[in-house]
């Protein structure tokens, strides 16, 4: 248990904004439980309230920190004015908000981290709060069974407790034992050089991929486009993205997006295989969609190359 996991920055923020997604819709349960109760006071429900306003915050990765401890404050008052609500769900919420304050801010994904030129920024998960977050399971799952046994598990406490723990088992699994799929050469990925959303896709890549195995770049309107695929080859090809495997097939639109998850490994993974799931012809419909409006939604870069510091632009072709 030396080695840290191997959770990035990106895979961080995804289980960050579910865990605020999910203490949002808990807040909004309970505010609707609450004002159906004839002792149901003001003061209770603005705490409530202020308990799903800092998890929309934290979901945001905005002040994520602030918001943490507000809600976790929050969360104590409202456990020490109902016990009831001291839960295994609303354990496992707590320790995740707890250990959110001590992990490294501004994660990839993250308001934070937006337009930082080294987009992964170093970031890891410390040891002991992956440690830690293994223990609050295995004692949060000790005492949903416990409380299933005495209930038959039914109603909407064992859902919840059980969806916290569902929760936590994001945060403990260590994604690098799920593996990314091809070999250990890097493939590469050619981008439109003068496309905003497709250098925030090579800033995804360069942040999820931080050891540079999996991915190289190299822009469209680059030398070494043109000298790696061949003139037929290139013919039809988008003006987006095209990736060139180590197989040396050429991947375009949603099979190149879909392709790029499941090399990455991780919960990356996980996304490419539920994406694999769907038609291409739907894949390819809405890749087609956003392509087309990209270059309105976002800003035109000042340079083929996405701003980095020097060890990242060692991962380009850009003759």
């Amino acid at each position: 248990m030396s080695r840290r996991p191997r959770l990035t920055g990106g895979q961080y923020s995804l289980g960050r904004a579910l865990l605020g997604a999910c203490l949002a819709g808990w807040s909004i349960c309970r505010i609707g439980q609450v004002l159906a109760r004839p002792d149901a006071t003001a003061l209770f429900v603005a705490a409530l309230v202020l308990v799903g306003a800092c998890a929309l915050l934290v979901a945001a990765g905005w002040h994520d920190r602030a918001a943490a401890a507000i809600a976790l404050a929050a969360g104590t008052v409202l456990c020490s004015w109902d016990p009831a609500l001291g839960s295994p769900a609303l354990l496992a919420f707590g320790w995740l908000l707890l250990a959110h304050l001590f992990v490294p801010s501004a994660p990839y994904g993250s308001i934070a981290a937006r337009g930082r030129p080294d987009p992964g920024g170093g970031w890891h998960l410390p040891l002991p709060i992956w440690i830690g977050t293994w223990v609050v399971l295995v004692a949060g799952a000790a005492a949903q069974i416990g409380a299933a046994l005495q209930t038959d598990g039914r109603g909407m406490a064992a859902a919840s407790g059980w969806g916290a723990g569902l929760m936590l088992l994001l945060f403990a699994i260590d994604p690098g034992w799920i593996g990314g799929r091809g070999g250990a050469a890097p493939e590469t990925l050619f981008y439109d050089g003068d496309c905003g959303l497709c250098h925030r896709a090579v800033r995804f890549l360069l942040a999820e991929d931080p050891a540079g195995r999996r991915f190289r770049f190299a822009p469209l309107q680059g030398a070494h486009f043109r000298a790696t695929l061949t003139a037929a080859q290139r013919q039809d090809l988008p003006d987006s993205l095209v990736l060139l495997t180590e197989g040396g097939r050429v991947l375009t639109r949603s099979r190149a997006v879909r392709h790029g998850l499941l090399r990455l490994g991780g919960y990356w993974s996980v996304l490419g295989w539920i994406g694999s799931l769907l038609p291409p012809a739907i894949g390819d419909a809405a890749y087609n969609l956003v392509a087309r409006t990209r270059h309105r939604l976002f800003s035109r870069p000042p340079d083929a190359c996405p701003v980095t510091p020097p060890h990242l632009r060692e991962r380009f072709n850009l003759d």
